[in-house]
């Protein structure tokens, strides 16, 4: 599949990594049953967004990768939580191997955005591909995968991390968007607008107090407070207004 063209050059440099070059083949592992057909049915018929995918898979396995990983079946479609970014499965239900489902909400994030939650399950697939170790006890996110988030990370000049976030370092089950810097991904970074809705729950909860109107029975219990205070004083007379305010109200 030679798509190297679909490969924005902005996106590539901004990585840190070299340019992709015109061959984008598929690995010496191909052909490989759906994911193969899938591929070449893409090629003919798929959106742009579909090819997109692919040949961001076809660059890093090359680059990062050295063509090591088989083809994938790369699909936009919901993962199985509806938090999640994507997935990642070695064989499904199906049978279907090497299995990668993309979000399609996250094409609002842009591609610098959807480039990093593909490398993250390309990581996936190399501890089940390549070490034979999906570190299930860790649901995916351990050692071995903080081993080749940090390998990468040191070439596209990111912060280390760890499994659970261990040492202090970001969890690596996060990896690469916990670790890029404020505006990496435009103003549609999701990260930012969590902040914005966090600080403006935050601002909401702190007016909510002061907005929130008091009950009668609040206002006549301060009444009795106000009223007792100036009775001690001699005035009762005031005493007596403030009680009667509070009655008709």
């Amino acid at each position: 599949m030679n798509d190297a063209a679909l490969l924005p050059l902005d996106l590539i440099a901004s990585l840190g990594l070299p340019a992709p070059t015109s061959d984008t083949s598929d690995s010496p592992t191909a052909p490989y049953g759906v994911a193969s057909a899938l591929r070449a049915t893409i090629q003919a018929e798929g959106s742009f967004g579909a090819k997109f995918l692919y040949a961001c898979y076809d660059y890093l396995n090359k680059t990062l990768f050295g063509g090591a990983l088989p083809p994938a079946a790369i699909l936009w479609t919901a993962p199985s939580s509806p938090r999640a970014y994507a997935d990642y499965i070695t064989t499904d239900d199906h049978g279907i191997k090497f299995r990668i489902r993309m979000s399609p909400s996250i094409r609002q994030y842009g591609p610098k955005f959807v480039f990093d939650v593909l490398l993250h399950e390309m990581i996936h697939l190399v501890c089940a591909h390549v070490e034979r170790d999906e570190e299930h006890g860790y649901r995916g996110h351990g050692p071995r995968f903080a081993h080749w988030c940090n390998t990468f990370g040191c070439m596209m000049k990111l912060a280390e991390v760890s499994p659970k976030g261990r040492g202090g370092k970001p969890d690596c089950a996060q990896w690469p968007i916990n670790v890029r810097p404020a505006g990496y991904y435009g103003e549609n970074d999701p990260r930012v607008a969590k902040q914005k809705k966090t600080k403006t729950q935050d601002e909401s909860a702190e007016r909510e107090p002061s907005e929130r109107k008091t009950s009668k029975a609040e206002r006549y219990e301060a009444a009795m407070r106000e009223a007792l205070t100036l009775l001690r004083a001699g005035d009762t007379q005031g005493a007596d207004a403030i009680l009667s305010a509070a009655l008709q109200g």
